[in-house]
């Protein structure tokens, strides 16, 4: 049976989650955003900016964009979400796993380091870093790039994805091993 302080506290959660909703959709970017979390803490910096904090669990929705992570934070001054520890960035088509997200909204840019993994249709890779442009749909593994397409395993120092034409660029001491049987020897000639 809950008692008086649990509907306080209750009332009290419910009304930091939708300020929390409202101040983020209030942002200059014509998305739906959302941030949750086991514990949400809401910091008012001056002239109405607010830095919230979502710990254990945290989760980001932007559009079909998804990023959970052990601590999140979103910055409204820098419209910037951080994430960091066990982050998973979830999207159509693509899912990428990385230590540490900085996310900026207005560039709708985000980067991830701490040997992200990439995995995009047959795409599986990971990087030393991660650039992930929304409106472009390019995504860039930078340094120690190693993986493999399908079953053509690969290594190069940079890899350029396209997701709207689903084209992957390797440069930089790129090598791609081929398996047995995929080239035909005639081809060679």
């Amino acid at each position: 049976m809950m008692n008086l302080m649990d509907y306080k506290k209750t009332g009290f959660i419910a009304i930091i989650v939708i300020v929390a909703g409202l101040v983020l959709m209030a942002g200059p970017v014509e998305a739906v955003r959302e941030i949750s979390g086991d514990e949400l803490e809401i910091t008012a910096l001056e002239d109405d900016e607010y830095i919230f904090e979502a710990r254990g669990n945290a989760h980001l929705k932007i559009d079909e964009l998804e990023v959970t992570g052990d601590l999140g934070e979103f910055h409204s001054l820098e419209q910037e979400a951080r994430f960091f520890d066990n982050v998973v960035v979830t999207g159509p088509d693509l899912n990428i796993e990385a230590d540490e997200l900085i996310y900026e909204l207005i560039g709708e840019r985000a980067f991830m380091t701490g040997r992200p993994r990439v995995q995009y249709a047959e795409l599986d890779a990971s990087s030393d870093e991660v650039e992930y442009l929304m409106a472009e749909e390019m995504v860039y593994l930078r340094g120690n790039v190693e993986g493999r397409r399908g079953q053509q395993e690969f290594s190069s120092d940079e890899v350029e994805v396209n997701l709207a034409e689903d084209k992957i660029k390797l440069s930089g001491q790129a090598r791609m091993q081929l398996p047995e049987g995929e080239i035909d020897e005639g081809d060679l000639e």
